[in-house]
């Protein structure tokens, strides 16, 4: 939701990157014994691409595992995180990536993770939320179509506080259970241990 609060939601339509809905996943994570940790270095990723410096290094000595880091400072604390899984081609944005960077850059996700370097996450899909319908927008074209601005939404009020921004996230997790009644409210959290 931090995410979705300070980099996809904005004053003008349309949000960052077209994005339109929250999606859930269960991840299972089985990292290289040698990293001595769950979970890595986490790294940005713009578009299937790492942006961060020193993503090639860390691939190639620890793999492609998932990276964590604790968003320590935010509304949505104490334990709000960020998660990276660096999938085939995680040099390359989706849109150019060519066919044989599988070879040198297979990225981490494979169907039964084992804990090699290659194979070290998978997930499935835990359904998906629409963001329009979260906030309370019955049509999000003819919202943006009318000059919307989603943060004079009353889903938007007390930006930045911690007593609403967990509203939010209860918001989200209510509308999750409503959509798919057999599956949890809430996913476990991992306790993030790369620092």
């Amino acid at each position: 939701m931090w995410y979705l609060e300070k980099e996809v939601v904005r004053g003008t339509c349309p949000r960052h990157y077209g994005i339109t809905r929250i999606m859930r996943m269960k991840v299972t994570v089985h990292s290289p014994p040698e990293l001595g940790h769950n979970f890595g270095s986490f790294f940005a990723f713009d578009k299937g691409k790492c942006t961060a410096p020193g993503c090639l290094d860390f691939f190639n000595k620890h793999g492609f595992v998932v990276g964590c880091q604790n968003q320590l400072g935010t509304p949505y604390g104490p334990s709000a995180v960020w998660y990276s899984l660096p999938g085939a081609c995680p040099l390359v944005d989706f849109k150019s990536k060519p066919p044989n960077c599988l070879v040198a850059q297979p990225g981490g996700r494979c169907p039964a993770p084992t804990g090699e370097k290659t194979c070290a996450w998978s997930y499935v899909d835990a359904g998906y939320i629409s963001i329009a319908e979260l906030e309370g927008i019955p049509d999000y074209k003819a919202f943006c179509a009318a000059g919307g601005n989603e943060y004079i939404l009353g889903f938007w009020d007390g930006r930045g506080s911690p007593t609403f921004s967990q509203d939010r996230v209860r918001k989200a997790q209510d509308l999750f259970k409503s959509k798919y009644p057999g599956m949890p409210r809430e996913l476990p959290n991992p306790v993030c241990d790369w620092a």
